[in-house]
């Protein structure tokens, strides 16, 4: 394995992005709009308007890591709804976002006993 994943920690950019966009441009965007420092020790994820696709950008001592994992099948990638949402975002959400769970949707509370 390339990361020790659970040592790092996770910003999820809330708006979309063009995904042609590599390492140097997303960084960029941590830097403007996340007010965040890319070459910290943090993945930030990434993803286009469609939200077929994600792109995680991370440095490690020498350069960018940027994956990259699309959607062919039916479905989008789920993603926090507000800014607060994105900014609270746990190693447990990561994994259950990478494999394809919707950890960001809310669903409503039942109310009495359920018969």
């Amino acid at each position: 394995m390339f990361f020790d994943f659970e040592k790092y920690q996770y910003y999820i950019c809330p708006q979309s992005v063009d995904m042609r966009c590599g390492a140097q441009k997303l960084a960029q965007i941590v830097i403007a709009q996340m007010e965040l420092d890319p070459l910290s020790k943090k993945m930030f994820l990434f993803t286009g308007k469609s939200r077929k696709s994600v792109k995680i950008l991370t440095w490690d001592r020498n350069g960018w890591w940027l994956l990259y994992k699309k959607l062919y099948a039916r479905g989008t990638f789920a993603w926090p709804k507000s800014e607060e949402a994105a900014m609270n975002i746990t190693i447990t959400q990561i994994s259950q976002f990478l494999s394809g769970e919707d950890c960001w949707r809310k669903f409503p509370e039942l109310y009495g006993e359920i018969s």
